[in-house]
């Protein structure tokens, strides 16, 4: 076969492989209350899904680090922190795509309800009209 046929075969291929990943993403479902484990380098990050526009995902991401998979956590022991701790903080609200989010490989640990005031930055976000992280500018 031939080598120059063979390489864009190749990328062909990718491309296809790209494009079924990141449309399988923008499919993946998410509902208020979710509870998501993030993988990461120092362990397992926990988000809550607070909000779900069209294209967007809004959540809470926690400050605690769990080294272990947890199969189960105690939802009232998370804590987003303060900037000044320093074992880390949290973020009240982080607007993402979802793409963005789906690309962080979460694992559905469990459903709760969404509390009033955990909406306080959502809708500040809201009322000001923010920005989104994972989208272009």
């Amino acid at each position: 076969m031939n080598r120059g046929l063979s390489i864009a075969a190749a990328v062909i291929v990718v491309m296809v492989l790209a494009f079924l990943t990141i449309r399988e993403a923008l499919a993946r479902e998410y509902s208020p209350g979710e509870v998501y484990l993030i993988p990461g380098e120092k362990g397992y990050t926990v988000a809550k899904v607070l909000v779900v526009d069209p294209d967007l995902v809004h959540i809470r991401l926690y400050k605690n680090v769990f080294p272990q998979r947890p199969t189960h956590i105690d939802l009232s022991t998370l804590k987003l922190g303060g900037i000044d701790d320093p074992d880390g903080f949290g973020i009240g609200h982080l607007p993402l795509t979802r793409s963005t989010f789906s690309s962080w490989h979460p694992e559905l640990l469990t459903r709760t309800a969404v509390a009033p005031d955990e909406l306080d930055g959502y809708n500040q976000w809201k009322q000001s009209r923010g920005g989104v992280w994972g989208k272009p500018k």
